[in-house]
């Protein structure tokens, strides 16, 4: 089953936001951007998961597969995209990580379907289970603005690690954030490692936070010259904080 949305390097940002929930202005976390959908699950409704046995239609509006099935027996029609939520809520509850991690996705976006945080969670922790890096990296965001969870700094850190581990770009952009935000010198010297990784693969992310440090010197000596080269490759991949910055170092 192909994924519904992905992230990574080679995706462009709707581009990154600053969160009131953080008053620290070194704090950016690239929230998941929001890339167009594929299918836009339009007019959907979502109050529970599906993990329980197909029961009367009309008591359980969340559940797309009984929804499909009473169609199919000449009941009303489900929509092409009702159809294809139907899909994923089959395929994440016989265990398929992708269909696990869809549906939680769009539980969490709340894409044609009401936002719902809890659900999303129960769905990305199967889908984290079993590998799935963006998963991982959404649990890590859960954990850090506290969204269905208590808020947990050091369980938002370690899924973003876990998910970095795995090869995922943007839980490592994640990663920096968090760690530039302990404000201690060994975990400057993590982030640093984390941006230089970031920022050698072309990441515009990346390369904003390691410019961000020789700037602020923050587990490299102050380099004004060094901070704004590296913001200028930032901001020439468009990335808007680099652009802001280069404007108030008068560039």
């Amino acid at each position: 089953m192909a994924r519904i949305h992905t992230f990574g390097s080679g995706q462009s940002p709707a581009h990154s936001r600053l969160f009131g929930e953080s008053p620290n202005p070194l704090h950016r976390v690239v929230e998941h951007r929001s890339l167009p959908h594929p299918e836009a699950l339009v007019g959907l409704v979502g109050d529970d998961d599906g993990l329980s046995q197909r029961t009367a239609v009309a008591g359980c509006p969340w559940d797309w597969i009984a929804r499909a099935e009473f169609a199919s027996a000449g009941g009303p029609s489900l929509t092409k995209e009702q159809l294809k939520v139907a899909e994923y809520q089959r395929d994440a509850e016989r265990g398929d990580t992708i269909g696990q991690y869809n549906l939680g996705w769009a539980h969490y976006n709340g894409v044609g379907i009401p936002t719902n945080y809890p659900v999303a969670y129960r769905w990305f922790v199967k889908a984290a289970a079993g590998g799935d890096t963006s998963a991982q990296d959404y649990l890590g965001l859960m954990y850090e603005f506290g969204r269905a969870v208590p808020k947990d700094l050091t369980q938002a850190r370690l899924w973003y690690k876990k998910a970095t581990d795995g090869g995922n770009d943007l839980a490592e952009t994640h990663l920096i954030s968090v760690l530039l935000d302990e404000k201690t010198a060994s975990s400057d010297m993590q982030a640093l490692a984390y941006a230089r990784s970031s920022a050698a693969k072309g990441n515009d992310d990346g390369l904003y936070y390691l410019a961000l440090m020789f700037e602020q010197g923050r587990g490299v000596p102050v380099n004004r010259a060094e901070a704004v080269r590296l913001y200028k490759l930032s901001a020439a991949k468009g990335d808007e904080d680099a652009q802001r910055k280069l404007k108030a170092l008068g560039y």
